[in-house]
């Protein structure tokens, strides 16, 4: 779970830096450029193409591994729980057979 949450942050933090440009040239001249890959403008088809891609993995990444690190908590919880009833039912079961 620690690594997850290490490679977690990491790859959060790419993906929103596509969305941020960056400020380089002089002052008269403002070219901009992506903050996370300095070799793509973000007047390019490229940076265009990186945006969306960078919304299409942020659900995958960030939203969606988080959703299921929930889901499998979740399944966890609910077999313990049938575990319990089950344990339950066959003590009962042999309490009243025995």
């Amino acid at each position: 779970m620690r690594i997850y949450f290490c490679q977690w942050c990491v790859v959060s933090v790419t993906i929103f830096q596509t969305f941020s440009c960056h400020d380089v040239g002089p002052q008269d001249e403002t070219e901009e450029y992506m903050a996370a890959d300095y070799s793509v403008s973000c007047a390019s088809e490229r940076y265009a193409f990186a945006m969306w891609w960078a919304v299409a993995m942020l659900f995958v990444y960030p939203i969606g591994k988080w959703w299921v690190v929930r889901g499998i908590d979740i399944m966890i919880k609910e077999i313990n729980l049938l575990t319990k009833m089950l344990l339950f039912l066959s003590d009962l079961l042999c309490y009243y057979f025995v």
